[in-house]
């Protein structure tokens, strides 16, 4: 498994039970979701978020339909 999220090192996690990493893991992925530091840090950088190919393309899925609604009302707006 290596190590969980990128916090510790192989050789860190590396004695630790599966059951155990995966503890872990899920306590990390908590703190990253609802962590204030992390949150201010975000914020101040978002591309640390968004330049992963991956997570760009399923924040690209989920705001798509907001995306071309204000499209939509933009286009309208200028034709009155």
């Amino acid at each position: 498994m290596g190590n969980p999220v990128g916090v510790f090192t192989d050789g860190e996690v590396k004695k630790l039970h599966a059951k155990h990493k995966a503890q872990l893991k899920k306590h990390i992925l908590r703190h990253i979701q609802t962590s204030a530091e992390i949150r201010r840090i975000i914020s101040a950088d978002p591309t640390l978020l968004t330049s992963h190919p991956r997570i760009r393309k399923i924040l690209r899925k989920k705001a798509g339909a907001l995306h071309k609604r204000l499209h939509k009302r933009q286009r309208k707006a200028k034709k009155k």
